[in-house]
């Protein structure tokens, strides 16, 4: 099945659907063909891709919609992100607030002492990982590696 096609299909199912969550999960489908088609991907990725959505069965409709797009968009990602290794947006900003906070909190601790340590070494941590992350992902935007998965 081509983007197209499985866009046109998509923005059917979107048209019927009156249950928010299928519809977010059917605008997510479309804004990643959509950001598939506006790469520029060789032949043999598009083959790929092609035999993927087959494979899947990512727009066969079910009796529980909502679960088994949800189920298929995750593997429709994840399939993507290995292919053409990319990352989800928030990726490195959420990397980076985890390590910030556990490092600034052992920092902290270390540093300040157990009562003022864990406050501000968290807050600090908290802020120098997101300012890492938040630079990281700008970087990845720039080389145009992050996978559009939001309408």
């Amino acid at each position: 099945m081509k983007f197209t096609e499985a866009i046109t299909l998509l923005e059917d199912y979107l048209k019927q659907s009156e249950i928010k969550s299928e519809i977010k999960v059917y605008k997510s489908f479309i804004a990643i063909f959509k950001d598939l088609q506006n790469r520029n991907l060789s032949e043999e990725e598009l083959n790929d891709f092609e035999i993927q959505l087959e494979e899947l069965k990512v727009l066969q409709v079910t009796e529980n919609n909502k679960k088994h797009f949800k189920k298929q968009l995750n593997k429709l990602i994840q399939f993507t992100l290995k292919r053409l290794n990319l990352i989800q947006e928030g990726t490195y900003i959420a990397l980076g607030l985890s390590l910030g906070t556990g490092l600034g909190l052992s920092f902290g601790i270390l540093i300040l002492g157990s009562t003022y340590g864990v406050t501000y070494g968290m807050s600090i941590g908290m802020l120098i990982g997101i300012g890492i992350g938040t630079y990281l992902e700008q970087k990845a935007k720039k080389k145009n590696r992050v996978l559009n998965t939001n309408p």
